[in-house]
This record gives structure tokens, C-alpha cells and sequence, in this order.
């Protein structure tokens, strides 16, 4: 079974750090979200 994740926002107070996020995470596939330190990624 896929995992679709759409239209994800989040904010911090004022500072959004995820705007309008969407994507498909495939069954049996290897997936991951890169970006500098401090961008967010485990929210």
C-alpha cells in the first residue's frame, strides 16, 4: 500500500517551514527527504 501525504503545511509561530507539501511515498521502495541542517525535515 502507498503513502500519499498532500497538501502539508506547517508553521512555527510566523515561520512557515513547509508549505503545500505533497508526495507519494511507494510500497517497497526506498524513500528520503534531503535538505540542509535546520530545513525541517523531521517535521
Amino acid at each position: 500500500m502507498d503513502i500519499y501525504v498532500n497538501h502539508v503545511t506547517k508553521a512555527y509561530g510566523e515561520e512557515r517551514v513547509l508549505k503545500d507539501f505533497s508526495c507519494v511515498f511507494p510500497e517497497g521502495k526506498l524513500t528520503c527527504l534531503r535538505g540542509r541542517s535546520g530545513s525541517g525535515k523531521t517535521t
